[in-house]
Order: structure tokens, then C-alpha cells, then sequence
């Protein structure tokens, strides 16, 4: 089985310059797990849920942040300079949480060697380009998964 047999064809994608909270918008509303940020028709990087999330001490989601930042206004409460990294994270774009120079797979990728780059990397969500670079798809693990349990019900397993 190929990634052309699995993959969705119709992409949701998002623009380098769209804000942060909008791209969590876009995938809580759509349900998905990751999107291919793009400028123009070239694929610049992804994005995944977990880029949404800064480590430090403690794990914060930063729509989240952001939106609880612009609803108590802090901006006259606080220092200059934290002002300033205050309104950096507000005004935050994809290009700024993104992962640059994501994996792509192509659509004649055996589902096999997909399997082997996600025990590998980590990865769940992979673009699918043609031999041009143009964006014709996306595969993710859930893709996979369902194929699989879809493969095990219909032999009558659980």
C-alpha cells in the first residue's frame, strides 16, 4: 500500500504570516493535528499541536497565554522590557512556532517506509509532495492507524 491510497487529499494549510491564535483555531475547529504553513505554494514548514506548547518550568499553551495576556491587559502593569516580550508573544505568526524544513513523503511512499520514519523521528504528520514540490496531500499516524484497525475488523480480530 502506498501514501497516494491513504493520504487526505484536500490540505488545510495555513499562511507563514497567520497568527498563533488563529492556527489553533484552525485545528481545533477542523479537528486535526497538524497543518503545512506555506508561502505562497511552497511549503515552509508545519505546524502540530505540540508546537503550540513552550517548555520551561512549567508547560504553557500559548493561545491560551496569549488570549488571557490580551483580556487583562497588562501592558501598564509591568516593566518595559517585559512589555516588549509581552507584545512579541501576542504578536506571534506561524513562521515564529513553526518547524522549518518539515519531512515530506511523496505519494508512491510505501506506507511501510512511513512507519520507519515515525519509529524513527517521532514525527506524525508528513506533507505529501509530488516530484515538483507541490503540496497533493497529507498522512498522519491516525491515517495509518485507522487503515490498520480497519484491516484487523474486517479479518474478524478486535
Amino acid at each position: 500500500m502506498k501514501v497516494k491510497d491513504l493520504m487526505t487529499k484536500k490540505v488545510i494549510t495555513v499562511d507563514i504570516n497567520e497568527s498563533v491564535e488563529k492556527v489553533a483555531s484552525i485545528l481545533t475547529y477542523n479537528r486535526i493535528h497538524g497543518v503545512p504553513v506555506m508561502e505562497g505554494n511552497e511549503i515552509k514548514g508545519i505546524i502540530t499541536e505540540t508546537d503550540f506548547f513552550t517548555r520551561g518550568r512549567e508547560n504553557l499553551y500559548l493561545p491560551s497565554f496569549i488570549s488571557f495576556v490580551k483580556k487583562f491587559e497588562f501592558n501598564n502593569k509591568i516593566s518595559k522590557n517585559n512589555n516588549e516580550l509581552l507584545n512579541k508573544i501576542i504578536k506571534a505568526k506561524a513562521r515564529d512556532i513553526m518547524s522549518p524544513n518539515c519531512r515530506v513523503v511523496f505519494p508512491e511512499t510505501e506506507i511501510s517506509e512511513v512507519l520507519r520514519t515515525i519509529k524513527k523521528t517521532g514525527y506524525h504528520t508528513f506533507p505529501v509532495v509530488d516530484r515538483y514540490g507541490t503540496l497533493v496531500g497529507i498522512i498522519t499516524l491516525f491515517d495509518l492507524i485507522s487503515v490498520m484497525n480497519d484491516n484487523i475488523n474486517d479479518k474478524g480480530n478486535i
